[in-house]
């Protein structure tokens, strides 16, 4: 140490003040000599460069015992490694204390939850923060040590709207990128719509070239014209209502309702997915326009009415022209919820549809492929269902009477879409 002190030159007052300091640090011990807890770490031991400022020297000293305190540490965590199973477990013992996360039967309620109940992202947070906690990883930063809950839920909020900010913006390019590399719509090869006339006796054939329509040319270019522009509008329109209601969903809840985003489907099957699928008719169905009852009492017919008004809200029912009507009824769910049903089978829709038949698995047949490792859950997806949109035929044949519930007196008649 005698060196540094020649190197720095430093005052009476400063070189006492420095030698404190130092000691206070434990780089040196009381008499000025270096600790023999710092020379186990070696990076001390070099002698400081020549000619330096105590400002300085002092910050290569603290510099130099931070990467030796983050390499101890290191070395402590990879000695601690265990098996994956055994870490899982041991990580959640750890972090799942009182202090820390809610109890399970605080988080996670048995009874059947409401379909307006607020979504519990705890677990999520959770796995989140045992991921990062684990001492599996190569290195963990000392300050996860001191995050409180409240930070972790406030820094992963931010980084999900981060995330659907950069999802939103990539499927709407993803669209244009995908309409720029679309097929050009030329007519058929072979297709002549006019003849070429040149001018006679010997004049510029330039000069007087024109085009004459051949026999049902303008009749084939019209048809040609018409049925790209409306194939135009039909994409334009579905884009518009897929990007907009992606524009309007947040992390966990689709707002304003999803639609399939046709662009990223099989190119043989994007018409079937944005125009819907096409009914195929037994028997063309006969017009159902018996009015819809209320609720069963006040209360159902409020629940009812609450649930009418998020799908419309979801643009799921909309306005437009409608043939025929089907009923709806509520169920009880749970305790204080109600789950509707849309029933296509009393207005005779059903049975106007032919569809093929497929099996379904039954429990003794699904347990042929259960083993010992097998793992069961079940995933309930929003709106994976509605989502699909209904051909313009069978739109009009779903009507739904929504006069005693929106009416105010008048007779109103939506359709799902």
């Amino acid at each position: 140490m005698n060196r540094l002190w020649k190197s720095l030159r430093p005052g009476r007052c400063l070189e006492h003040g420095l030698r404190h300091l130092l000691s206070g640090i434990g780089v040196t011990d009381r008499d000025g000599r270096i600790s023999k807890k710092l020379l186990t770490f070696g990076r001390a031991e070099k002698e400081p460069p020549t000619g330096v400022s105590v400002k300085r020297g002092i910050a290569e000293i603290t510099r130099s015992l931070n990467e030796t305190s983050l390499r101890k540490e290191s070395k402590k965590l990879k000695q601690k490694r265990i098996s994956a199973s055994e870490r899982i477990g041991e990580t959640r013992a750890e972090l799942e204390g009182p202090e820390d996360w809610d109890s399970e039967e605080e988080v996670d309620v048995k009874a059947t939850k409401s379909d307006d109940a607020k979504v519990d992202f705890s677990k999520w947070n959770k796995e989140v923060i045992c991921t990062l906690r684990s001492p599996e990883l190569p290195t963990v930063h000392p300050a996860l040590a001191i995050v409180t809950r409240w930070m972790e839920d406030r820094a992963l909020n931010s980084f999900r709207n981060w995330m659907l900010k950069w999802y939103k913006r990539k499927t709407t390019k993803g669209y244009f990128d995908w309409k720029r590399r679309g097929p050009t719509k030329n007519p058929k090869e072979g297709s002549v719509w006019w003849d070429v006339h040149t001018g006679e006796n010997g004049e510029s054939a330039l000069k007087h070239q024109r085009h004459i329509w051949t026999e049902n040319g303008r009749t084939l270019y019209e048809a040609w014209w018409r049925q790209n522009y409306e194939e135009d509008q039909k994409e334009a329109e579905a884009a518009w209502d897929a990007l907009s209601r992606l524009a309007d969903t947040t992390w966990w809840e689709w707002k304003g309702g999803s639609r399939c985003m046709h662009w990223k489907w099989p190119r043989f099957y994007q018409s079937t997915i944005r125009d819907g699928l096409k009914g195929r008719f037994k028997y063309t169905p006969k017009a159902w326009t018996q009015p819809q009852r209320s609720g069963q009492n006040p209360k159902a017919h409020g629940l009812m009415k609450i649930k009418l008004q998020l799908v419309r809200a979801k643009r799921y029912i909309t306005k437009g022209f409608v043939k025929s009507l089907t009923s709806f009824f509520g169920v009880d769910k749970g305790l204080f919820d109600i789950r509707m049903v849309y029933d296509g089978t009393k207005s005779g829709l059903n049975d106007s549809l032919w569809v093929p038949g497929f099996s379904l698995p039954t429990v003794d047949t699904m347990l042929r492929a259960v083993t010992y490792d097998t793992v069961m859950s079940d995933f309930d997806i929003g709106d994976c269902f509605l989502n699909f949109v209904l051909q313009e035929t069978l739109q009009s044949l779903c009507g739904v009477d929504l006069t005693n519930y929106f009416g105010e007196g008048d007779i109103l008649w939506e359709r799902w879409v």
